[in-house]
């Protein structure tokens, strides 16, 4: 193109780059960028933003945050959705105060934090196991009018049950019903494990008549906290009618189900009936681990 005396323009270099940034080819990305600098070209916000989400996905957030350093020095000023990826890397690695230093940089910047933003913020601390520092954040979206995703909501209800604040996830559940949010399967399926963990599985199994009603499939993950619930609370015979219902829906068992129910034939004294399905696991293409020993031993 140059050869013939053409000068490419801006939006050709966005969508070079952003086809180099697509394929993870970012030696590619910097060295043509490199080149077309020092020529004079001035790279706009949108090739900025490719090159940071691009070194984001793959979890290299100091060069994201060299890039989105650079940017500044340049006179190009970050948008929202070039600070998310950094955020959200640094969630992820629950460098939470240095995500709350870039979300005061944001504000001071004037820019308005996304519901991308906040969800960062609500999973870092939900990883941290920081639920009260979370509620805020949460609260502050619906000052901003932004509505919490599935996502957001389901990782709330996770964090809630592992800090042990079962009424607390109650109300997330009950917040997405009320505000008529599409639930999907992974969202039942974390309620649903919280409350089978917590000893309620009554609550937990009505919850699953009205995932299936909603024409909702439960997948393994259901099941099993389900059938683990039951065999905690020594009701085999409900454990295995529900292994009888995975069969018939076609959902494959794991080896946490056959573990749970190893050790609820144990506790309930049928011996026989747990070693016979212990023998059988390896039969049926699955690997024997401590757990599944541990229960026959004991």
């Amino acid at each position: 193109m140059e050869s013939r005396s053409m000068v490419p323009t801006v939006e050709t270099y966005c969508t070079i780059i952003h086809g180099m940034c697509q394929h993870n080819d970012l030696s590619r990305d910097n060295g043509l960028l490199g080149e077309r600098v020092a020529k004079g070209f001035k790279p706009n916000v949108v090739i900025y933003r490719s090159l940071i989400m691009s070194y984001a996905r793959k979890g290299r957030v100091e060069e994201a945050k060299r890039i989105l350093e650079e940017m500044s020095d340049k006179g190009v000023a970050p948008d929202i959705i070039c600070y998310n990826p950094i955020i959200t890397c640094l969630s992820r690695a629950g460098k939470m105060e240095e995500v709350k230093a870039r979300f005061t940089k944001i504000l001071g910047r004037g820019l308005t934090p996304d519901a991308v933003t906040y969800g960062a913020f609500i999973c870092g601390y939900n990883g941290a196991g920081r639920m009260q520092e979370a509620a805020p954040y949460f609260n502050e979206m619906f000052d901003r009018r932004l509505m919490p995703n599935n996502l957001i909501y389901t990782v709330l209800i996770d964090g809630h049950f592992k800090v042990g604040n079962v009424m607390e996830a109650f109300s997330t559940f009950q917040c997405i019903l009320a505000l008529s949010v599409l639930s999907d399967v992974q969202t039942y399926s974390v309620f649903i494990n919280g409350l089978s963990r917590s000893g309620k599985v009554k609550e937990a199994i009505e919850v699953f008549s009205e995932m299936k009603e909603k024409g909702l499939v439960p997948d393994v993950i259901c099941y099993s906290s389900l059938i683990s619930g039951f065999c905690q609370k020594g009701e085999v015979v409900e454990a295995f009618q529900l292994y009888d219902e995975m069969h018939h829906e076609g959902v494959d068992p794991n080896i946490f189900i056959f573990n749970a129910l190893i050790d609820g034939l144990c506790k309930s004294g049928n011996i026989k009936r747990a070693r016979k399905l212990f023998d059988g696991i390896s039969e049926r293409g699955f690997k024997l681990d401590n757990v599944s020993y541990s229960s026959m031993i004991d």
